[in-house]
């Protein structure tokens, strides 16, 4: 998901851990696309539709488990999901068109008035988790 804050969109990155399905431990992860890290991650995910996620305990930074991840674009079903789940070319391609349209967004706003903590915040203010 992008959030288009008028300083910078935001990449939100959302995961659910489906330890239930009912109701699954969720994380989001903002993030600005212009980080070399971020853009690596992307290209990575572009190219295989999935991924490893690592937790680590925020304060003093302990490993805390380890799994792999697949690109799931919305709406979907819960009831249609099988695990594991595997990346589809839809979900690939309406991942690409969302980051096309992230980076004209981007590319509109002047480089001065680029703030990626100031949509951050916005952001927050107004997107649920």
């Amino acid at each position: 998901m992008f959030a288009y804050c008028p300083t910078s969109p935001v990449l939100e990155l959302k995961f659910a851990i489906c330890d239930s399905p009912n109701d699954p431990y969720r994380l989001d992860a903002p993030r600005d696309l212009r980080d070399g890290n971020v853009q690596d991650f992307l290209a990575a995910l572009l190219e295989h539709g999935e991924g490893e996620f690592i937790l680590y305990s925020e304060s003093e930074a302990t490993f805390v488990g380890q799994c792999s991840f697949s690109l799931r674009i919305a709406p979907f079903a819960i009831a249609s999901t099988s695990f594991p789940r595997q990346t589809t070319s839809q979900d690939l391609d309406r991942f690409w068109e969302s980051l096309k349209k992230a980076a004209d967004h981007l590319n509109g706003i002047l480089p001065a008035r680029r703030d990626f903590n100031q949509a951050k915040e916005l952001y927050y203010k107004n997107v649920p988790l």
